[in-house]
């Protein structure tokens, strides 16, 4: 198991994921998950080398994609899993984290 130094990771159990209709990747169906995912009854932190291991829990990682109507025409402000910068898309660095 990695060493994270204690880092503590939200998690959901796998069979709750799995009823509510499991994924890979991004899913925009918030309606279908978030309730249930944020219900503090369903979710808890947990050491991140243990859940890394731990098949029977999720890690909810965060992902949000804004998107901006101005004089420049749409742009999209995202962020690279593992980089410290925001970006707007067409190509623009914004800023450090």
């Amino acid at each position: 198991m990695k060493d994270y130094q204690g880092e503590q990771i939200l998690v959901v159990t796998r069979q709750l994921f799995d009823n509510l209709s499991d994924f890979q990747g991004i899913n925009t169906d918030v309606a279908r998950y978030l309730p249930s995912l944020l219900n503090p009854e369903n979710n808890f932190f947990m050491d991140r080398g243990a859940a890394e291991d731990d098949p029977s829990h999720k890690q909810l990682i965060p992902y949000c994609i804004f998107r901006v109507k101005d004089e420049q025409g749409d742009r999209y402000l995202h962020y690279t899993r593992g980089k410290s910068y925001w970006y707007w898309w067409p190509y623009q660095p914004c800023g450090s984290t």
